[in-house]
């Protein structure tokens, strides 16, 4: 790897090594005001910084290397380089981190920034003594509880999780935490694990603790952004309370909160306790993964004075149940061998649920005069979280919305796009439209086109469409259709981008103004199929088969077909989405619509 130091320009190296000040006054830099040297060290650490993904790390080896050249500067930096600490990616910086904080509380009120993770490795590090009588003590200013008990003896066993909750008790000024956390129940799997770290507590429980003001010591209340459990795939036991996002509502500096993976439980779970606050500052919220109880989201979204983004993830989630196959009663079921020889049968249940869409208009109204970003999907079961739901009867009181995402059971009736005017649905001025059909098909694409059509905002210039596929690994993007605006200009395509969900085929747009486009496409594909986008994809061109290909590159795809038509359903086939959804747009490309 390439000398960290040499990441610094010379000319700023020159100036902080060979200044006069320094080397002549020492108190010097110590004297700045902590604004102006903030700066000073900032601009070197973003230097440092710049352009690596491990730039955090190269940081602290470079300012490592220039505090060797002055005491002075080392003495002045030290808050500085303290301010900000990330463990993801290098977990034995952890224990060095927790030992410094312990032998000197100053600097831990000059932390702004912690960013954690937990880790299964293969060989956690006890601490010695000298760091376990540190550590003790520590675990000593806490209130007596059987959770810092248990605390108190992981740590001597070198468990990333206390030690990571210490640092959370003495760093109580932060302003932006992220803890990106499995749960450490996940040790035990390990044939690393001791016994005894199986003792340590679980995080959520000394997270509540610590939120829930337990612990005296701890206030955060000049916390502002605070993303927790940013874990995609967590899943959390039953008995997991998440009762922590009451008491992190009512902290007053709060700003930001994005939570993911909370509500991963057989039954949708209670993110909020009995005390919860009257009234939160909230601006940016983000929930989900997980089955959200409808009732705590209206809540949360009452107690926010002034909302303006908010992103809503539900999901539904399917229980697999595999079944003896000679079970009475069991018709119409799939059965299969499995790898011992076995006959079984897999059923499936969907837990009760209820998103009472009316309430949570109710309560997103509430944000008319602040709310600008909107996101509510279900990406994990294809809409699953959806079916069956009432759709919003209409979301123009939200006037001040600038972008919308959302599933379209949400905006349709009887899961049908006939006839459907997103005119008198939609608020009147956005800018980003983002729509996710659960359909494993294309053949509501000109319906959708048409709905979008009849939308006359002078200021959308974002519209995407997407539609679920079989291909959930597929992380490739590519453009299958690539079309034009009258005035000859690229305007849009249909083509293939991954999701949280996998692949979705995406008909995307960008032109303004956007209806008259849209309008006409949707009348072409209602009519024509699909083959009016490869008619248009190919107008103006005397060999309609090489314009695709430079707008496609498609591996599998045979440059020998003689039709072009063929050559789209091969790409599909070979590349994108699945043979089922293959053979509904290989239908689609040759036969119009019925009925139009």
């Amino acid at each position: 790897m390439t000398d960290p130091s040499s990441a610094i320009p010379t000319r700023r190296a020159t100036i902080m090594i060979s200044s006069s000040s320094i080397s002549t006054t020492p108190s010097a830099l110590v004297r700045l005001p902590t604004e102006l040297l903030d700066l000073v060290l900032a601009e070197i650490g973003e230097v440092a910084d710049d352009g690596d993904r491990n730039g955090y790390h190269i940081k602290l080896q470079t300012f490592h290397a220039l505090t060797l050249t002055s005491k002075s500067l080392q003495t002045a930096a030290t808050p500085w380089l303290y301010s900000e600490f990330r463990s993801e990616g290098h977990e034995h910086r952890i224990q060095p981190y927790l030992r410094t904080m312990c032998r000197n509380h100053a600097l831990a009120g000059h932390v702004r920034s912690v960013s954690m993770a937990e880790y299964i490795t293969r060989n956690p590090q006890p601490p010695d003594a000298a760091e376990m009588a540190l550590f003790t003590r520590q675990v000593a200013t806490l209130q007596s509880s059987p959770t810092w008990r248990q605390l108190g003896k992981a740590v001597g066993y070198g468990c990333y999780t206390a030690e990571l909750v210490l640092i959370l008790t003495l760093t109580t000024q932060v302003r932006y935490l992220r803890i990106a956390t499995d749960d450490t129940r996940r040790l035990r799997s390990s044939r690393y694990a001791t016994r005894e770290c199986n003792k340590c507590p679980i995080m959520r429980t000394c997270l509540e603790i610590i939120f829930g003001s337990a612990h005296t010591n701890t206030s955060y209340r000049r916390l502002e952004h605070m993303v927790l459990f940013d874990t995609r795939n967590h899943l959390c036991d039953a008995d997991v309370t998440h009762k922590i996002v009451s008491h992190l509502l009512s902290l007053p500096s709060l700003k930001i909160l994005k939570c993911s993976g909370l509500g991963f439980t057989r039954d949708p779970t209670s993110y909020l306790s009995d005390a919860a606050p009257r009234s939160s500052n909230i601006e940016v919220l983000s929930l989900g993964i997980g089955n959200l109880k409808s009732v705590d989201v209206v809540q949360i979204l009452g107690w926010a004075e002034t909302l303006r983004d908010c992103e809503i993830h539900w999901s539904a989630l399917y229980y697999e149940i595999r079944l003896p196959t000679d079970i009475a009663g069991l018709d119409d079921v799939d059965v299969d061998e499995d790898e011992a020889g076995g006959m079984h049968t897999d059923m499936y249940f969907r837990c009760d649920f209820d998103v009472a869409t009316a309430a949570l208009l109710t309560a997103l109204t509430r944000h008319a005069n602040s709310l600008e970003r909107l996101i509510i999907v279900d990406l994990q079961q294809h809409g699953l979280a959806f079916r069956g739901q009432h759709p919003f009867h209409s979301l123009q009181q939200l006037h001040r919305l600038r972008e919308l995402q959302i599933n379209d059971q949400l905006l349709i009736r009887g899961g049908t796009w006939q006839n459907v005017s997103l005119a008198t649905m939609l608020p009147p001025r956005l800018r980003k439209l983002v729509i996710y059909s659960i359909a494993l098909e294309l053949s509501d694409l000109g319906k959708i086109l048409a709905a979008c059509g009849d939308y006359r905002a002078p200021d959308l210039e974002d519209l995407r469409i997407t539609f679920a596929t079989d291909d959930a690994d597929r992380e490739e993007y590519f453009v299958l259709f690539d079309g034009s605006s009258s005035s000859g200009t690229r305007a849009w395509f249909l083509g293939s981008d991954t999701y949280e969900d996998g692949a979705r085929a995406v008909f995307s747009c960008w032109e303004r103004p956007m209806w008259p486009l849209l309008a006409a496409l949707g009348a072409d594909v209602r009519r024509s199929g699909l083959q009016r986008l490869f008619d248009l994809q190919c107008a103006g061109t005397e060999e309609p088969k090489e314009q695709l290909g430079l707008v496609m590159t498609a591996p599998g795809t045979d440059p020998g077909v003689d039709d072009g038509k063929d050559e789209v359903v091969a790409a599909l086939q070979d590349m994108v989405l699945g043979e089922q959804w293959a053979e509904l747009v290989n239908s689609h490309i040759y036969e119009p619509e019925p009925g139009i």
